[in-house]
């Protein structure tokens, strides 16, 4: 069950289990205002979904699987797709003098990407499920599970045209394309399409630190986003969350459930996955969760004096 009252914005679901990600188990998610609630921008003409990333030619089940189990890195990506497509496969239908919003998510394994759109400009408007300052780019960076929302102006001459999504940081540079098709356009995209960045850190660094919370407009409530002021919230307590990458050894972890030795696992409070028998949509307030994390040593709560 998705709850949506304080949430906003451009999301995708997937599986957690079983690596169906990589076969394509996985979908768009779009969460609208209610209608009382003032959004920063015109609404749309239209409203494009595009769910991007890598693509492998291995067996999800057993061969990518498999790799992970025995502790082994993921290969580079055979390709990269563009809503389950390859090279022109996908087509979004736009008519001129209109403007579009897309909704871009890097649904990938591990590869970041650059979206652009040949001959077109792309306003900024959401990120995460947040307004933003509305900066114009050319290109824009997604690294794997992040969503985006760009607004379209279709003020081009009438014909086809690349969209285009790149592979970043990656030693051999993957492109695939789909069209944005104008409305009674006969002239199809030709020639190569257009080029992006690649291997610069500094350039996706920057891009990245132009992005500025709209702190005057509403989220999911009537209030501004920049209303929410946490420093006036009293703090009762403090999660430590800790992220370690590498093998352990078997003894360690069979009580735990998390596979045999050698396997490849990510560690949250060096803990990788618990099935609790009790449901967590039970605990009523924090002092229920506490108990409940503490009684399976998940997470410590460390009191404020350890500050």
């Amino acid at each position: 069950m998705l709850q949506a009252k304080d949430q906003i914005g451009s999301f995708f679901y997937f599986p957690s289990l079983g690596m169906q990600k990589a076969a394509g188990g996985y979908g768009g998610i779009k969460i609208y205002s209610r209608p009382r609630i003032p959004v920063p921008f015109p609404f749309p003409a239209g409203d494009h979904t595009v769910l991007a990333g890598d693509w492998y030619k291995k067996g999800h089940q057993v061969e990518i699987r498999h790799i992970l189990d025995m502790g082994k890195s993921i290969s580079n990506p055979n390709g990269l797709i563009i809503n389950g497509r390859g090279w022109n496969g996908y087509t979004f239908d736009v008519e001129q003098g209109k403007t579009y919003r897309f909704r871009i998510s890097n649904v990938g394994l591990q590869t970041s990407i650059n979206f652009r759109i040949q001959g077109h400009k792309m306003k900024l408007v959401e990120v995460e499920g947040s307004h933003t300052v509305q900066n114009t780019y050319d290109s824009l960076d997604l690294h794997v599970g992040q969503s985006a929302s760009v607004l379209v102006t279709t003020n081009q001459q009438v014909k086809d045209y690349y969209v285009v999504v790149s592979s970043r940081f990656t030693r051999h540079v993957l492109t695939t394309t789909a069209v944005l098709h104008y409305k009674n356009s006969r002239i199809g995209v030709s020639g190569p399409p257009p080029g992006g960045p690649t291997t610069q850190i500094a350039w996706s660094l920057m891009q990245a630190r132009t992005l500025r919370w709209n702190l005057t407009a509403s989220g999911p409530r009537p209030n501004p986003q920049g209303s929410y002021h946490y420093t006036k919230t009293e703090m009762m307590c403090f999660y430590r969350c800790t992220r370690r990458h590498g093998q352990q050894s078997i003894s360690r972890w069979t009580t735990w459930g998390c596979g045999t030795y050698g396997q490849r696992i990510e560690l949250l409070e060096s803990v990788c996955f618990v099935s609790v028998k009790s449901k967590l949509h039970l605990a009523k307030n924090i002092e229920a969760v506490a108990n409940l994390i503490n009684n399976i040593n998940l997470i410590h709560v460390l009191p404020l004096n350890n500050y």
